[in-house]
């Protein structure tokens, strides 16, 4: 292979590569709603969360029940890491660490500060029920 013909396919393989990485960046921005366990807990809760991409950063808020956490998350590859608060401030900071499939969030785990284990949540696009 020439070094013309090879400098052609990596160029169009890192091209790809990085408009593939775009548009999965650019996908997950938008409502969901959320369905989880708290960490060592069996009961279930449901709320929504919503996604927005502020600069290299993505800016989270989520909305359970009489509650709420803002969050500032970066995404890397099809996992996207946030750092949270709790509105009110007097519970924990957590982070948490989300599954990207198909350029939307799906599911992931997350705990607070100190904490020993993980809660769980699952993601689905909120279409405008």
């Amino acid at each position: 292979m020439t070094s013309t013909l090879k400098c052609r396919v990596l160029c169009s393989v890192a091209l790809g590569a990085a408009l593939t990485a775009s548009a999965a960046a650019e996908g997950i921005d938008g409502v969901y709603r959320v369905e989880g366990h708290s960490p060592g807990s069996g009961e279930t809760y449901k709320g929504e969360a919503q996604i927005k991409k502020t600069g290299d950063t993505y800016t989270v808020v989520w909305r359970i029940g009489e509650s709420g956490h803002v969050g500032t998350g970066i995404l890397r590859g099809n996992v996207l890491s946030i750092f949270f608060q709790p509105l009110d401030r007097r519970a924990a900071p957590g982070i948490a660490s989300f599954l990207i499939t198909n350029d939307k969030v799906t599911e992931g785990t997350w705990t607070v500060l100190g904490g020993n284990s993980v809660g769980v949540e699952r993601w689905v696009p909120d279409r405008g029920l």
